[in-house]
């Protein structure tokens, strides 16, 4: 008798039910797209392992992903997710994934020459993984407008905009104004920039008529300001 009232008491006690793979699945990839960056057309996600043994709370419960969602996701990460139901603390768990992310991005047709302008035959873009690249990569001609490579860049490189910086107003050798001011009087004389120079920039500059170098900042493409010692 007392064996029938113990399996009778088992029987009716309440079985624990889980949250199904698929749902757990399904939170990660409505998450995911949410993240993506500039240079991310589409997503591939691939789940290592999925937890199936997550007790499902009693009446409504909220699944959710910890994550900032404004960071952009690629490569192994490991996705830290809670559920909660009304009036339980929250139960806390872990999915890994590695996120496979594809974009089109610009790659060099040729060696491109340190300082040089670029132009749409330099260029050509292709759909290809970026999982492993630099958030940075050119993704549109319009990034290009108005730089110039800092460097050698080699042919079938993909570009990024580290290897770009903006023209100079001024550029080495060219030959400049160069004002000199005292008080309210103001003089000119010609000078050659020893360096390239952007608005605002104090670079080196020597003297046509002397050869003597002095420092001066950039005001214009043609004119720049002796700086007082």
């Amino acid at each position: 008798m007392t064996i029938f009232l113990i399996l009778c008491l088992l029987w009716q006690a309440p079985k624990t039910t889980y949250i199904s793979v698929e749902e757990i699945r399904r939170t990660v990839e409505r998450f995911v797209p949410e993240c993506k960056d500039a240079s991310t057309n589409s997503i591939a996600i691939e789940f290592r392992t999925v937890p199936n043994r997550i007790p499902l709370p009693r009446g409504a419960y909220i699944l959710r992903v910890l994550a900032d969602n404004t960071a952009p996701l690629r490569g192994n990460l490991s996705f830290a997710l809670e559920v909660v139901g009304d009036g339980e603390k929250g139960r806390r768990f872990t999915v890994p994934v590695r996120i496979r992310t594809f974009g089109t991005v610009a790659i060099s047709q040729k060696q491109l020459p340190k300082h040089a302008p670029i132009t749409d035959d330099d260029l050509l873009f292709r759909s290809v993984e970026t999982t492993t690249l630099s958030t940075d990569v050119i993704t549109k001609r319009e990034q290009l407008i108005g730089k110039r490579t800092k460097r050698i860049v080699s042919e079938g490189s993909v570009l990024s905009e580290s290897v770009f910086e903006s023209h100079p107003l001024v550029e080495l050798n060219q030959f400049v104004t160069l004002m000199v001011r005292h008080g309210a009087v103001a003089l000119s004389t010609k000078a050659v920039a020893k360096e390239d120079g952007r608005k605002g920039d104090i670079i080196t500059v020597q003297l046509v008529d002397s050869h003597q170098r002095l420092r001066a900042r950039v005001i214009d493409d043609q004119t720049l300001e002796l700086v007082p010692k």
